[in-house]
């Protein structure tokens, strides 16, 4: 039986790395990795290292069973079983394992971080927790090209396709930093055991590096891939026709409603909440403030993840007709975006 090394072990750390998967490399030297499109690569605070350069690669699902053992930790590998065992005073826990490494692009390996920005990591906790709603729900790989958080200047963008968020954030990052919706759930795990993370962008990947009293905890690396979407392109020169402005309260009434449509004339709107099977009507008073009539649908989960994240009583509407981009907006630094859903007229 071979000591791999000891560690401090948490189940965050754990779960993070599993959320990628896919296949997990544990390395003598305490680092433990996961590549599937983005990589995560977590760091464990090791008091005795293998001078060797030894990896056994498992199954994330077998890598989950490590969430059983918490606090100072001994890794041991096996190898007449094929297993990775990992033990404390209080629990021991046998995977199955093999000696290998896990490929990924080796251009990977070779990035630096020069010109990093560093920001707090409660910061980029609470822009992924306000931003990731807007990046729909994983529906599998082809998908995650639509599915993102994207940094530029003071704008933060989340966007899965359907919608698009932009918040105006405080922090300026000075270049392009795309985080696709697969690291999500790692960061959220990851970020609030560290201090502060450093962000770096090459052509092709933005880097996040988690650092915890300047030592370092994870890295995680995102493909900056063509296929997302420019926002400029799809706000730009957007000019809208109708312009309302409307009481946030007026869509909360209905409940399991998936459906609402609005028949605007004047300062009246008549607001239809569908079912598959029912629907129900409501009549309420609105500011027309372009005198002008509008009959537009969306779905009623996407609207009111909108409008729920927009301060304020009320919110200004403004749609071009009822088959294009449509804005919502208040007085604060957000502004919403989503596409109408086309009304089947009888």
């Amino acid at each position: 039986m071979k000591q791999l090394f000891k560690a401090h072990l948490s189940p965050a750390l754990v779960k993070a790395v599993a959320s990628l998967k896919d296949r997990v490399e544990i390395k003598s030297n305490g680092e433990i990795l996961c590549w599937n499109l983005s990589m995560i690569r977590v760091f464990l605070p090791t008091d005795s290292v293998s001078l060797d350069n030894f990896s056994v690669v498992c199954d994330y699902r077998d890598f989950q069973k490590l969430e059983a053992v918490k606090g100072d930790v001994e890794f041991f590998y096996d190898k007449d079983t094929e297993e990775l065992i990992c033990k404390n005073n209080e629990v021991e826990v046998r995977i199955s394992a093999s000696e290998g490494v896990i490929f990924y692009p080796e251009k990977i390996d070779k990035i630096t971080f020069q010109n990093a920005i560093t920001i707090p990591s409660h910061f980029l906790y609470h822009v992924i927790k306000r931003m990731s709603r807007f990046t729909g729900k994983d529906r599998g790989k082809n998908y995650r090209y639509k599915e993102y958080i994207y940094l530029n200047a003071n704008d933060i963008v989340a966007s899965d396709g359907y919608r698009l968020a932009i918040y105006k954030s405080k922090v300026e990052i000075p270049f392009d930093a795309y985080i696709c919706r697969d690291v999500f759930k790692a960061l959220n795990l990851l970020l609030p055991i560290t201090e502060n993370v450093e962000i770096y962008a090459t052509e092709d990947f933005t880097v996040l590096l988690g650092l915890n009293k300047g030592v370092k905890v994870f890295e995680v690396y995102c493909e900056n891939l063509e296929y997302y979407p420019n926002y400029h392109e799809v706000i730009k020169d957007l000019r809208f026709n109708h312009v309302f402005k409307l009481d946030r309260a007026m869509f909360k009434e209905t409940k399991n409603a998936e459906l609402v449509i609005m028949k605007i004339t004047d300062n009246n709107a008549l607001l239809e909440f569908q079912t598959e099977d029912s629907k129900v009507c409501k009549q309420v008073n609105i500011d027309n403030l372009t005198n002008s009539n509008l009959k537009i649908a969306f779905n009623l989960k996407f609207l009111m993840e909108g409008l729920e994240a927009i301060d304020g009583k009320y919110v200004e509407m403004k749609a071009i007709d009822n088959e294009s981009i449509t804005q919502f907006s208040s007085d604060d630094n957000f502004t919403y975006f989503l596409m109408p859903v086309k009304i089947k007229e009888v």
